[in-house]
């Protein structure tokens, strides 16, 4: 939506940062937006629909998120007639909202929380700032705690520690599908912990102190509750129903249980993010496919037991253990030449893929770790006789879990390009 100021003077516009950088579906609050853009056809745009932004004064802003925004992150920009300025990100969530009240440094002195699940809107305000957010966890609950700070734009690359009612650090986390981490603890005590958040800059340089400055915003969200983290099988049918399970912490049988309509998506093939009905912390990213994938089949681990499937198709697998290798077979012409492509990394889970194709005497045609810019496995060979072939799937580092999920494409090679931006203004 737009919104228009009426000011002055006019120059170039430049967003440094919004505060809050973003709020709950179905709100209305007031946001400090710094500078505002100057001149007469000054204003605000952001790529979500049901958002208003409603200039109240200099560098001030009303915004009103209705029930019918999209959930995520979404990129807000500046404007005058001068031109535009660089993205920003503003994120909608589902979880009622906390401004940051300091001083909340020290140990002992976190900011008191109310009910969980909540979301804190927060900035690292000063060269080695650590904020604090103190709240009370049952015996057994598991305390989810996830940051935005550089998905937003932030110049920050956060940290995240977890401390219990005696100050002591019993978990941190660094990096999660991004440079923001995702923290969970299982909490073997009822009683009172603290979420602390802080940050290094980034991109980085030869100070190893903690970061912070107007720009150094963030979104903190702590819940005991149901939080999801990803879907199995990663593959949304563009015909039909899909039936996927919900992953994460603290679901029950029920909430687990979520069936989507392909046709509701955007057309078109690629990977896409869909919004769980239940425990939001982020989009959930999935394949979107014409068709429905094969779903591996253990013990799948040598060739005599590899899963079968046909090409063009899709099949989705977990390298659940460590040192665990899944294979499928499929059969292929002379001549033909096809492209395998896993998909993990890209959906925001951890597995880092190696992919080998092997022909039906065992010998290998054709292996990758990583394709280009991307960290994710793409194999192109031609089929020297017509045969069976394997796809072999494994974890770069012999890892394994239950996020280890990953999507594996198999069909005739097609054009393809990349593009390359040069800079933040170049969209």
């Amino acid at each position: 939506m737009l919104a228009l100021l009426n000011l002055a003077s006019a120059k170039p516009p430049a967003l440094s940062y919004i505060l809050p950088a973003g709020g709950q579906a179905g709100g209305t609050f007031d946001v400090k937006l710094e500078p505002s853009p100057e001149g007469a056809s000054g204003g605000v745009w952001i790529d979500c629909p049901g958002v208003f932004l409603l200039p109240t004064g200099k560098d001030k802003a009303r915004v009103i998120i209705t029930d019918r925004a999209p959930l995520g992150l979404h990129m807000i920009r500046s404007f005058n007639a001068e031109g535009a300025s660089q993205p920003r990100w503003f994120s909608i969530g589902t979880a009622p909202e906390l401004a940051e009240v300091e001083p909340n440094d020290d140990i002992a002195a976190g900011q008191k929380c109310g009910a969980l699940p909540l979301c804190v809107n927060g900035r690292l305000d000063k060269s080695g700032d650590v904020d604090g957010f103190t709240f009370e966890a049952e015996a057994g609950a598991t305390i989810v705690a996830s940051a935005e700070c550089y998905a937003l734009g932030s110049p920050v690359d956060a940290v995240l520690n977890l401390l219990d009612a005696s100050g002591t650090r019993i978990a941190t986390a660094h990096d999660g599908r991004s440079l923001d981490p995702v923290l969970t603890w299982k909490a073997a005590a009822a009683g009172k912990y603290t979420v602390q958040i802080s940050g290094f800059l980034h991109p980085p340089q030869s100070s190893t102190q903690f970061t912070g400055g107007a720009t150094a915003v963030y979104r903190l969200t702590i819940t005991t509750g149901a939080a999801v983290t990803h879907a199995f099988p990663p593959v949304v049918t563009t015909s039909g129903k899909s039936k996927l399970e919900l992953r994460g912490h603290n679901l029950t049988a029920k909430e687990k249980q979520f069936e989507i309509d392909g046709a509701q998506l955007v057309t078109g093939r690629g990977i896409q993010e869909i919004m769980p009905p239940v425990g939001f912390l982020s989009p959930v990213q999935v394949l979107v496919s014409p068709a429905a994938p094969v779903i591996e089949k253990e013990p799948n681990n040598s060739a005599a037991a590899a899963t079968p499937m046909t090409q063009p198709g899709v099949a989705a697998g977990v390298i659940a253990t460590s040192g665990d290798v899944d294979r499928f077979s499929f059969t292929a012409k002379k001549g033909e030449r096809l492209a395998v492509r896993i998909r993990s990394k890209a959906l925001g889970l951890p597995l880092d893929a190696t992919l080998r194709i092997e022909g039906a005497d065992g010998k290998m045609i054709a292996s990758n770790d990583d394709q280009g810019e991307s960290p994710d496995p793409l194999a192109n060979f031609t089929a020297a006789t017509d045969g069976v072939f394997q796809a072999v799937i494994a974890d770069q580092f012999g890892k394994g879990g239950e996020a280890h999920v990953y999507a594996l494409e198999i069909g005739t090679e097609q054009p393809d390009f990349e593009v390359t931006l040069t800079g933040a203004n170049a969209l």
